[in-house]
């Protein structure tokens, strides 16, 4: 697909979604502002949390589970909403400013594509931070595995 990293003219609309969208990842890894601060502060937290002796102990008020088995939800939830916040609306607040929006707009690419682009990469930094929590969380603390992966 790529010559010595130059991007090869796409002959398909497909073609040229595809190329969007690594396009977009590409930027998204130098800037991950959403996937540092979502997964960095949901992993010192889970260290944190997973630290604290009293809440390792199971707790008949939460069914038997233990109070950091409960925060795991949480800190994935974290992790999205980090995501949501600083990963998604950056680029797409920068691109408005530099005038990128305005200048694709004179290109056959619709507008929607670019959107959809970035929730595409946004989508795939989260489930490969919310996979990075969970292993951190099974390896290092014994967290049980989700029963289900919904």
């Amino acid at each position: 697909m790529s010559v010595r990293g130059a991007l090869l003219p796409a002959r398909t609309p497909r073609g040229a979604f595809r190329q969007l969208v690594l396009c977009e990842a590409r930027l998204a890894l130098r800037q991950p502002v959403g996937l540092v601060v979502g997964l960095g502060l949901a992993l010192v937290m889970l260290i944190i949390f997973g630290s604290i002796p009293k809440f390792n102990v199971p707790d008949k008020a939460l069914g038997g589970l233990t109070a950091f088995t409960v925060y795991i939800p949480v800190l994935l939830s974290l992790v999205i909403a980090a995501q949501a916040l600083w990963g998604l609306p950056g680029p797409l607040a920068t691109y408005r400013e530099q005038g990128i929006l305005r200048r694709l707009s004179t290109t056959p690419l619709p507008p929607a594509w670019v959107l959809a682009a970035q929730v595409i990469v946004s989508v795939c930094l989260v489930v490969l931070a919310m996979g990075v929590l969970l292993g951190a969380g099974m390896a290092g603390f014994g967290v049980a595995a989700p029963q289900a992966v919904g």
